[in-house]
């Protein structure tokens, strides 16, 4: 009885509770049935923005110049201590690398 007991319970801790199963997605289509149990750490969609936070990157540095009016932002050129956002007729916005994205130098 003691054995039956102990298998029960070692099986029992390795299925998922019912709390689990409330994340857990079915589709079916051409493609057959599969499921979606939500992000993983290789998902396309799934970034970890905290590192973002830490200093200012080009994608958030590119997004103050928009807000700044800067005609045709694009991505410049970038180094360990600046970022280059320039944009149409030789203008062009120079920030720091400081978490708040720091505004060095405008170039008309």
């Amino acid at each position: 009885m003691r054995k039956i007991v102990a298998i029960s319970v070692l099986l029992a801790s390795f299925l998922p509770g019912i709390p689990l199963a409330q994340d857990i997605e079915l589709y079916i289509d051409r493609g057959g049935p599969r499921y979606n149990d939500g992000p993983r750490y290789y998902d396309e969609d799934y970034r970890d923005y905290r590192a973002e936070r830490r200093y200012c990157s080009p994608r958030r540095a590119l997004a103050i110049a928009r807000e700044q009016g800067l005609p045709g932002a694009q991505i410049g050129r970038t180094t360990n201590r600046w970022i280059e956002i320039r944009g149409t007729r030789g203008r062009s916005i120079v920030f720091g690398l400081s978490p708040r994205c720091p505004i060095l130098g405008y170039n008309d």
